[in-house]
């Protein structure tokens, strides 16, 4: 609904599969990347010419970006307060930031109990609509808007999941 965006930075692209659909919709014309991955470098170089950062305290607040879009990161992040506040730092006035988080309130989540995968030690947070609103209400952000997401998973993603939640096991399919 937005239209375009002249700067974008994405955190966490890996392979910028995203970042490739934008730029070939027109919806972005400049992208930055943070990737701590710096096995996908090669891959988000064909994307953007840009460096890639491999942390967001690497760039400077100078740099002032329409969208930040964050996919499956503020999970991740230990000191997440420092980290968005550096992220609100980097977006211009009439800046945005997009991102996706688990929904510790979710189907899965309930149905799953303590094996849903977004327990797993590697989620220091895990959000629902209220807490992520009142996260970011605290930290300053005006307009907050939330919709729930729907994911589209193959089906081997999904039986490799249930067979380690239900078994413990892990397997490939």
């Amino acid at each position: 609904q937005h239209g375009s965006f002249n700067n974008v930075l994405e955190i966490g692209p890996d392979n910028g599969s995203l970042a490739e659909n934008l730029i070939k919709q027109k919806v972005v014309k400049n992208i930055d990347f943070v990737e701590p991955n710096i096995d996908m470098h090669s891959n988000l170089k064909k994307i953007s010419k840009n460096p890639i950062f491999q942390n967001i305290y690497e760039i400077n607040n100078n740099s002032k970006y329409d969208l930040v879009i964050g996919i499956h990161v503020l999970d991740h992040i230990p000191d997440i307060k420092n980290y968005v506040t550096k992220i609100n730092s980097l977006l211009n006035n009439e800046g945005a930031m997009f991102g996706v988080v688990h929904d510790e309130k979710s189907l899965l989540a309930k149905i799953f109990a303590s094996r849903w995968p977004g327990y797993l030690i590697w989620h220091p947070h895990l959000f629902n609509t209220d807490s992520i609103s009142l996260f970011f209400k605290n930290l300053g952000f005006k307009q907050i808007f939330i919709k729930k997401t729907l994911n589209y998973l193959n089906v081997s993603y999904l039986l490799e999941h249930l067979i380690r939640a239900i078994f413990k096991k892990e397997v490939k399919i």
